[in-house]
Formats: C-alpha cells, structure tokens, sequence
C-alpha cells in the first residue's frame, strides 16, 4: 500500500499490483466489473470526487449517467478548480457520438479547448451544440450554447460577432 496523504487515511495499491488484481478480476469475474464500477462511482461522488466518479461511470459503461454527471460538474472544475485536463480527459474516454449528441458536452468541449489553448476544432463542436439543441431544449443550455459561441468570438478578436450572439441570449 502506498499512502497518499500525511495523515495516513488514503491509500492506493502500488500499480503492479492492482493491476495484478484488475487482471485476476477479469479472469474470475468479468461480469462483476460494471458493477464494481458503478459502486465505485456512487462511493466517489459521496466523497464529492467528481473526477474519480465520472471515470468509473464511463469504465462501467453507462455513457448516459457519465453525461449528466459531466453536464452537472465541467463547470465548476474548469472555474473552480481550473482542471481542464479532467474534463478534457472526461470527454475524450466518451465516444465522440455521444459527446457530440448533447449540446451540454459540446459546450464543455468548447471551453476545455480553449482552455486548453486549443481552439481549432471549436467551429465544429459548436455546430454540434447547434444540432444537438432540440426545439424543446432547456433556456440554460441555449444560453450556454450562445454564451460559447460569443466565447470562441471574443477569443478568436470578432467581438462585434459576440455580442450579435450573445444579445438574444441575454434578452431571453
């Protein structure tokens, strides 16, 4: 075991090891291991790890769960925390169809890239929150979707575009 704080109450298994017990898993009972997962993800979410509890949803599967946990937690990682790297890590283990189906996690893809200090593929994902927005989408998310298309604007030096995008958002 190696401790992972000074008061010695987290610890992990040194990686040959839990490797060793991934593998045996496998071999003895593959069928468990979206299970283990999921229990993971319910026990790292009570301790408030965001990161640890998307990682486990999206390992045991269950890309729909792993969406809204991304669309309910990308923005106070990125704010709060300025942890692009988990949220850029978040979106890329996702099937890109699935990101790419909800507008929320286009806009997350959007200002992680940014973020980032890579802006090259945000036309794209914004025009996938574009598609991905139905008739019957949630004012937030509209907002959100105008307020990273006014974003990638100001960023990119149109900021007469900006506020072309930005102002009916504001007005709703």
């Amino acid at each position: 075991l190696v401790p992972l704080d000074d008061r010695r109450q987290w610890y992990r298994y040194h990686h040959l090891f839990a490797e060793l017990l991934r593998l045996e898993l496998e071999r003895v009972d593959a069928d468990s291991i979206p299970a283990l997962h999921r229990r993971a993800a319910a026990w790292f979410l009570s301790q408030g790890d965001a990161d640890h509890a998307v990682r486990h949803t999206i390992a045991a599967g269950d890309h729909e769960a792993a969406v809204e946990l991304i669309a309910e937690h990308w923005t106070a990682w990125l704010l709060e925390r300025g942890d692009h790297a988990s949220i850029d890590a978040w979106l890329t283990l996702l099937p890109e169809a699935v990101v790419r189906s909800d507008a929320r996690l286009c806009v997350a893809r959007v200002f992680a890239d940014s973020s980032l200090g890579d802006m090259s593929a945000s036309p794209e994902w914004l025009e996938a929150a574009d598609k991905a927005l139905g008739a019957e989408s949630h004012p937030v998310v509209r907002t959100d979707v105008a307020a990273a298309h006014s974003s990638y604007r100001v960023l990119t030096g149109d900021c007469a575009g900006a506020i072309e995008v930005a102002t009916p958002a504001i007005e709703r």
